[in-house]
């Protein structure tokens, strides 16, 4: 005779094999088996993934089982390990669904723009390449002015690949010119 045994706490089924037969057999010709306790003669039914065949008051009855999944609370988003067997998500007030992420603060936004601002390049019509971010625009503003009152037409220059070489006045002023646009094209915080 085949049996099944279940947990005590839970009645999930646990394993199954075959009775032993009582040593203080019934009527002759009867075979008499041991039924231990926790266990039944009843056959459970199938289960898919994700359920699990417990006994309760004589019968199997077909339960979810989430146990090991990770799921978010609902209400706080929190990452939750599920150890209750026979709940649905929705019963423990859980989701597989990841929440969205939090919007970004004011001071994100500012920190993101200032991280964009800093990592400006930009490449005249020459191909020489710029640093654009606000310190090299000072810096530029200001070669530019000496250079106009020196009557300069180019100086030496140091390029975004940190390599010196002359500029002309023309370049240096069309790098400020488009550090300055790029730089407003960044500055306004999305709404």
């Amino acid at each position: 005779m085949q049996i099944y045994h279940y947990d005590v706490a839970t009645g999930e089924l646990r394993s199954q094999g075959a009775a032993r037969p009582n040593p203080a057999a019934g009527e002759e010709g009867q075979p008499d088996y041991l039924l231990p306790a926790f266990a039944t003669e009843i056959q459970p039914p199938s289960v898919a993934t994700r359920q699990a065949a417990i006994f309760s008051d004589g019968s199997w009855t077909i339960v979810p089982d989430l146990r090991g999944v990770t799921a978010y609370a609902t209400t706080t988003g929190q990452l939750t390990p599920i150890t209750e067997l026979g709940k649905t998500l929705a019963e423990l007030g859980l989701t597989e669904s990841a929440p969205p992420p939090a919007p970004p603060t004011r001071d994100d936004l500012k920190a993101a723009r200032q991280a964009a601002v800093n990592a400006i390049k930009v490449t005249v019509t020459s191909g020489k390449e710029f640093d654009g971010d606000e310190t090299s625009q000072g810096r530029m503003s200001r070669a530019v002015q000496i250079a106009q009152l020196a009557g300069l037409t180019s100086t030496e220059w140091t390029l975004a690949n940190n390599s010196v070489t002359v500029v002309t006045l023309a370049e240096l002023t069309e790098a400020l010119i488009l550090s300055g646009q790029e730089q407003a094209r960044l500055w306004p915080l999305p709404a």
